[in-house]
């Protein structure tokens, strides 16, 4: 199966505000994540008012993500990535 990803506008929004050195980071763990046979291995489900959605730990950061499942091609959408501390 093959995944993709997808970048919300509140995504992008989220990482204009980290500085170069975390936003090169974190998109470089994205796309490992990405590239990987089974990346949802690495993801967590959430639970509660968040249950649906899942997320990856990147360091300090977490990017929240729904998962679209088409025929051959799986869509990860990453709806926000937030420093762990803003975020729980």
């Amino acid at each position: 199966m093959s995944f993709q990803l997808f970048y919300t506008q509140q995504s992008r929004k989220d990482l204009a505000g980290f500085d170069k050195k975390q936003v090169i980071q974190i998109l470089n763990k994205l796309e490992f994540f990405i590239n990987q046979r089974s990346p949802l291995k690495y993801a967590k489900p959430l639970t509660g008012p968040l249950k649906g959605l899942f997320r990856f730990r990147i360091g300090d950061f977490r990017a929240i993500f729904h998962k679209n499942t088409n025929n051959k091609i799986t869509i990860l959408t990453i709806l926000t990535i937030k420093q762990r501390k803003d975020l729980y």
